[in-house]
């Protein structure tokens, strides 16, 4: 129905009226929270303690992974709850690592698809295989590496990870792979992590056992290196010939921590446990505590059980 002219004159006034008279008061004060900034780096530099696990979703997962500062995972080994399960860690102040092989191919990386067979390495006209099935396919190929910068994003970032926890790098320290393969392969390693660093600068990064050629070329990249394999009973003066090998990889990071500050993470599986493993494992912490290692230890399997 059509209101008179003049009521809706009047209805215009009373409405600028109450406009000018609400803008002449003073504003209230409104209290805007703050949403503290992540800083993951930081955050990692400072944690004291770690674990990795590799197995799938759990009810109790956030609790139990929850209680140390740093958590390593495979997103997708964790399946469908794995956002859920990252964002509780997150929740609780954990810096969360992601797994992704950056050298490795194996049959069931879901990105199979996207690498190009003429990207694999070649031995002596073979595909060179450095661990079980397992191809490799090399970093001195751009677009390799290309893609790599994107499964960052999509198989660990997208996941509310804080950074990489870079694997099967390492096969560049295997003796079997030829001199001047290595050569072309650790420059390609140079590329790769300049390139990680220019696209995701805020990001944790890790080298998995790059404790040997590889170190120097990851120590200005990374923010940690981890010693897979840290067995107690390696530094066991019975043994003098893997207790020099030891001790000279200590030195090594040493020297190379001082040049570029990273830490090291000290990591042993104790897959077959026995009575003296109790032992072991102390060991094993009280020898990285000497070094100013973070250790972590686990039974079986990096995803037999929660920590």
């Amino acid at each position: 129905m059509k209101r008179p002219l003049l009521v809706i004159s009047s209805l215009l006034l009373t409405v600028q009226f109450a406009a000018a008279f609400a803008s002449a008061r003073p504003s209230p004060k409104v209290a805007i929270r703050s949403i503290p900034q992540r800083h993951p780096r930081e955050m990692f530099a400072a944690a004291k303690s770690w674990c990795l696990y590799y197995g799938g979703a759990k009810p109790n997962a956030v609790e139990r992974l929850g209680a140390h500062d740093i958590v390593v995972i495979d997103a997708h080994a964790l399946g469908d709850e794995a956002r859920d399960i990252i964002a509780g860690l997150r929740a609780k102040g954990c810096v969360v690592i992601g797994y992704l092989s950056c050298f490795e191919v194996a049959s069931w990386h879901r990105y199979l698809d996207r690498v190009n067979p003429k990207w694999i390495v070649k031995v002596n006209g073979e595909n060179w295989v450095p661990w079980g099935e397992n191809n490799a396919a090399s970093l001195g190929i751009p677009e390799w590496r290309k893609l790599l910068v994107e499964l960052v994003k999509s198989e660990v970032l997208d996941y509310g990870c804080d950074g990489v926890f870079m694997d099967t790098i390492a096969d560049l320290d295997s003796g079997k792979l030829p001199e001047d393969q290595r050569a072309i392969e650790l420059d390609g390693l140079d590329k790769l992590l300049a390139e990680f660093r220019a696209a995701y600068p805020n990001i944790v990064l890790i080298g998995n056992w790059t404790l040997q050629q590889t170190l120097p070329v990851v120590a200005p990249y990374v923010d940690a290196v981890c010693w897979e394999g840290f067995r107690a009973n390696r530094f066991d003066p019975s043994d003098p010939e893997t207790l020099k090998w030891m001790q000279n990889i200590v030195s090594k990071l040493a020297a190379e921590s001082e040049r570029h500050p990273f830490r090291v993470l000290s990591l042993w599986c104790d897959e077959k446990p026995t009575d003296d493993s109790p032992a072991l494992r102390q060991r094993m912490f009280e020898i990285s505590k000497e070094y100013g290692y973070l250790p972590y230890c686990c039974e079986k399997s990096y995803g037999h059980d929660l920590p």
